[in-house]
């Protein structure tokens, strides 16, 4: 089977992309704060590429927001 193709990568890959959306970032906003490229997040929220440490990045993301809030 496929990486992308992968039931628990497609939920991960979507959870992630919703995280985002909840937030109302976009894309290109999410890479800023993460210090990596759009085309890297497009990637993640398509499954095509594993999403590193999401755990401590979805932490470390919600932490960084509620500073700027």
């Amino acid at each position: 089977m496929a990486y992308w193709n992968s039931p628990s990568i497609v939920r991960t890959a979507k959870a992630f992309r919703d995280f985002r959306e909840m937030r109302g970032w976009s894309q290109a906003e999410l890479a800023f704060l993460m210090g990596v490229s759009p085309n890297t997040i497009a990637r993640w929220e398509r499954g095509e590429r594993r999403i590193p440490n999401l755990a401590h990045s979805w932490r470390w993301l919600y932490m960084e927001y509620e500073e700027r809030a």
